[in-house]
């Protein structure tokens, strides 16, 4: 179970300070991600403005949330199901329709998890059998719940994790794991004093013992028979040479803290500061009573543009003096806070390699509402960039999960336990961008600058060079069996009149 302060109290940390540095970063990102990030504005707010001037300003906003909009649109591998793959044929007890990828709701997992991996930069995908379902299940374990050990060869593979759990009456523990030469175990352990281990509850949570020999996750074929591994699949952002990047695009979890500070500070001008401030000198207002509100002591008196403001001489004021009622200015203009504001968002949105000018949609002017929406192809871009990444960590999260299920005979058949090949489906071409694509292809062709084969790839994203020539092929001959050249109609009823009166 993922840590939840409100329901078991305060997560501990871990007790090496570079994981607990590493952990308080990734849960500031995270509260970000879900919406609980309002102690964290707070903590931005006191220091930007002080505590004496704090109260003055009001309800903090969190209208805006620039990290989140762009880990949520960036995302995008997953918005259809990939297509699965393997050389050896295909497995519909796997992949099937309700069977066990479906039944366990992988993909639909694999959404929140992307989510989730391109802000905190490395996610996990626990597998494991479940007795009471009689089925695997999976679930997303989040890197400020993590600590681990790499190989020294390949310093981005783990070879002992250990994660933060939640165990019912014993509390935190860590669920411990390494398949190291010689120390091989999964073990359940509690977290101590400062995070640091505790007793040794593995036979009182599990039933028994799992060191060596008795550890239960290895591999059934081929080379790897009897080798055990770790029920995490690890998914990393980018840096797959190290086990952790947690303050990566850093620049946008800062930026987005300081963007709401800025909106609720014109909040705070919009309600408070946008209207003229009136004066008296020499009298005061009839009826004005002292008020005591959240934000201290006030006087103040009920007032209409349609009712009479009655003030009365002030009696202590010198004989012969006059008095006098003025107005300066309203205190700011929101609206050249909004243009400098919304600039601040245009300004943060480059984030991961991707530069915001290339890739958001909308708008040119950088005071539009529409200034971070990304575009269709920017979000092709960003499918492409993370296929590469996601690609190896859902091959390995396949093949334990087939290895999980032919260690407690799930099938008929024994699973393939590696080569599994996913393809993700690209976000298709609007009817503008395919007319558009088209049109540049077709005018490329002609002048002798583009082949057919790359045009073909040009309206087509994400496809291969190989796989465009077999189409091409197969094109060219099923339009020559049916007698249809370049340049006519390829359906023999199109020149038939319209059935639809009218139209």
């Amino acid at each position: 179970m993922v840590p939840d302060s409100h329901h078991y109290g305060a997560p501990p940390i871990p007790a090496d300070p570079a994981d607990a540095m590493r952990w308080e970063e990734s849960r500031r990102r995270e509260r970000l991600l879900s919406g609980c990030w309002d102690l964290d504005l707070e903590r931005v707010l006191t220091a930007t403005f002080g505590r004496v001037r704090r109260p003055v300003i009001g309800r903090r906003s969190r209208a805006k949330n620039p990290f989140r909009d762009v880990c949520t649109q960036l995302a995008a591998n997953y918005l259809n199901d990939p297509t699965v793959e393997h050389p050896d044929g295909e497995f519909p007890e796997l992949l099937g329709s309700d069977q066990i990828v479906d039944s366990i709701g992988l993909w639909p997992l694999m959404r929140r998890v992307q989510t989730r991996l391109i802000g905190l930069r490395e996610m996990a995908v626990h597998i494991s059998w479940s007795k009471e379902l009689n089925r695997p299940v999976t679930r997303m374990v989040r890197p400020d719940t993590l600590t681990g050990t790499s190989y020294v060869s390949a310093p981005g593979v783990p070879v002992a994790l250990r994660e933060l759990r939640w165990r019912g009456g014993f509390g935190w523990c860590w669920d411990s794991y390494s398949i190291q030469e010689g120390d091989t175990f999964f073990r359940v352990v509690q977290v101590g004093s400062g995070g640091k281990d505790g007793p040794d509850v593995t036979s009182e949570v599990l039933g028994g013992s799992f060191d060596g020999d008795a550890y239960p996750y290895r591999y059934t074929q081929g080379e790897r028979k009897g080798r055990p591994f770790l029920p995490y699949a690890l998914y990393h952002a980018s840096a797959r040479e190290v086990l952790w990047d947690p303050y990566e695009g850093i620049e946008l979890v800062d930026g987005t803290l300081d963007l709401a500070c800025a909106w609720t500070y014109l909040q705070h001008t919009f309600f408070r500061a946008a209207f003229p401030q009136r004066w008296v000198m020499n009298a005061r207002v009839a009826g004005a009573a002292p008020v005591d509100t959240t934000y201290g002591a006030r006087t103040e008196v009920a007032t209409d543009p349609t009712g009479l403001l009655h003030l009365d001489s002030d009696p202590d004021m010198p004989q012969g003096a006059s008095s006098q009622v003025g107005q300066w200015g309203p205190g700011a203009d929101p609206e050249m806070l909004a243009r400098v504001i919304e600039k601040m968002d245009r300004a943060i949105g480059s984030f991961d390699g991707f530069n915001g000018h290339e890739i958001f949609a909308g708008s040119s002017n950088p005071a539009s509402a529409e200034a971070l929406v990304i575009s269709r192809d920017g979000q092709r871009q960003a499918q492409a960039r993370y296929a590469e990444e996601l690609e190896p960590s859902d091959s390995d999260t396949l093949s334990k999960l087939a290895a999980i299920c032919n260690l407690e005979g799930a099938t008929l058949r024994s699973l393939p336990e590696s080569g599994w090949d996913i393809d993700y489906a690209f976000i298709p071409l609007s009817p503008n961008e395919a007319a558009s694509r088209r049109l540049h292809a077709a005018e490329m062709v002609a002048a002798g600058r583009m082949s057919i084969v790359d045009a073909y790839m040009w309206e087509h994203p994400g496809c291969l060079r190989s796989e465009a020539v077999e189409d091409l092929k197969r094109i060219q001959a099923e339009n020559a069996a049916f007698g249809v050249r370049p340049g006519t109609s390829p359906l023999p009823y199109s020149n038939l009149p319209n059935p639809i009166p009218g139209a």
